[in-house]
């Protein structure tokens, strides 16, 4: 059975990278004309000051669960900003 396949396969190779040809050049052809319409955004949230709740810990708190279920280092690390000049 499989045989038959890959013969049939080997048989037509000449068409199937054709037509993977085909659609590669019209997808770069469709990726150079389309217009960029998605934009996308970050917020970077400042590093936790000692002392201070987290963003984690302050949401969770509002939901009313109970003290075990929030995590207890939520939050803990301090965020490292980095600018390459």
């Amino acid at each position: 059975m499989w045989i038959i396949i890959l013969n049939d396969l080997v048989k037509k190779r000449k068409l199937i990278a054709a037509v993977t040809i085909l659609f590669a050049i019209a997808a770069v052809i469709y990726l150079l004309l389309s217009e960029d319409d998605y934009v996308s955004t970050a917020v970077i949230m400042p590093p936790v000051e000692e002392g201070q709740q987290s963003f984690l810990e302050a949401w969770m708190s509002n939901l009313s669960l109970p003290s075990m279920i929030v995590p207890i280092s939520a939050g803990r690390t301090r965020a490292l900003i980095q600018e390459d000049i």
